[in-house]
C-alpha cells in the first residue's frame, strides 16, 4: 500500500510540474509575441525589413502576371523617392529607390574600399570610390526607354543589393 502512495504522489508532482512548465511557457510566449515586429516587417541580418528584401525576388520569366503585379506593387511600396543611395558595405540604404526617366541620384560610399554596382554584364559598371560619391543618371544606368515605367535591379561587387523603380515621364 506504501509503495501505490508513493507512487499516486509522484503522478501528482509530474502533473504539477507539467502544469507550471505549461503556464510560464505561455507567459514567456506572450512576452515575445509582444516584442516581436508585424510578420511583414521583422528585420533581417542585413537590417532591412523583410519586405524590403522582397523587392530583390524578381518575378521569374515563367513567373505569372498576378506574380509579376504583385512584385510590382511590392516594389512601388517600398521604393523611397530620394536622390542619394548609400551604398556602404554594399547595403544599400534605402533598398528600393523610385527615380523618374533622365533623373540623376548621387551614390555615397563611406567605406574604405571602392564598391561597383553594375546592372547587367552587357552594360557598363560603375565604380563607386571608397569614402567618395558618383552621380549616375539611372535610367541611363539600366537602359531603360524613355515613356516606360521599369524595375531594375543592381549588384553591388557582384551580389543582389537593391533595385531602382524608374518612373515614366
Amino acid at each position: 500500500m506504501n509503495g501505490e502512495k508513493e507512487k499516486k504522489f509522484t503522478i501528482i508532482h509530474i502533473y504539477i510540474l507539467f502544469g507550471i512548465t505549461l503556464v510560464f511557457g505561455y507567459l514567456i510566449y506572450q512576452q515575445l509575441s509582444a516584442k516581436a515586429p508585424a510578420a511583414d516587417q521583422h528585420a533581417t541580418s542585413s537590417g532591412s525589413t523583410s519586405a524590403e528584401q522582397g523587392v530583390l525576388i524578381f518575378a521569374g520569366e515563367d513567373a505569372s502576371g498576378e506574380e509579376r503585379r504583385l512584385h510590382a506593387e511590392l516594389v512601388r511600396k517600398e521604393a523611397k523617392d530620394v536622390n542619394i543611395l548609400d551604398i556602404s558595405n554594399c547595403a544599400p540604404n534605402p533598398i528600393a529607390l523610385a527615380v523618374g526617366y533622365g533623373e540623376s541620384i548621387t551614390i555615397k560610399n563611406s567605406d574604405t574600399v571602392s564598391h561597383t554596382l553594375s546592372h547587367r554584364i552587357d552594360r557598363e559598371a560603375s565604380v563607386i570610390p571608397a569614402g567618395g560619391t558618383k552621380d549616375i543618371v539611372v535610367s541611363d544606368f539600366v537602359g531603360i526607354e524613355e515613356g516606360k515605367e521599369g524595375f531594375a535591379g543592381y549588384l553591388c561587387d557582384g551580389s543582389p543589393a537593391g533595385i531602382f523603380h524608374i518612373i515614366a515621364s
